[in-house]
């Protein structure tokens, strides 16, 4: 059986990618923004989060993403999240981030770096 994943970015075409890339390993799930992230992660718990930091309603600041991140946090200690951002140098005041391990990569994501 293989494990759920989740992908957080207000983007389909990256969302879209990142399915296609990892459908074979993971089942798939998908959200562009918190409402629908915190809503998935209640109903199935995962526990891997790609997260994109630029979400809705202000894809061009950090504060949504990071909202996102210390909410999954909250329900869940343990959840590792893995920050997929185009957001670049923004991201290294909060990296790492104090409550969880993250794994820091540019956005669009190349998933073939991780190994």
């Amino acid at each position: 059986m293989k494990p759920n994943l989740l992908i957080v970015d207000d983007d389909e075409a990256i969302r879209s990618q990142l399915r296609w890339a990892l459908a074979d390993e993971y089942n798939v799930f998908s959200a562009g923004d918190r409402l629908l992230t915190l809503e998935l992660w209640r109903q199935h718990r995962f526990p891997v989060v790609l997260l994109d930091l630029g979400l809705p309603p202000r894809p061009a600041d950090l504060e949504e993403g990071l909202a996102t991140l210390a909410a999954l946090l909250e329900l869940d200690r343990n959840v590792k999240v893995i920050i997929v951002s185009g957001q670049g140098e923004k991201t290294m005041p909060y990296a790492p981030w104090p409550r969880a391990p993250t794994i820091s990569s540019p956005n669009p994501w190349n998933w073939r770096n991780c190994g």
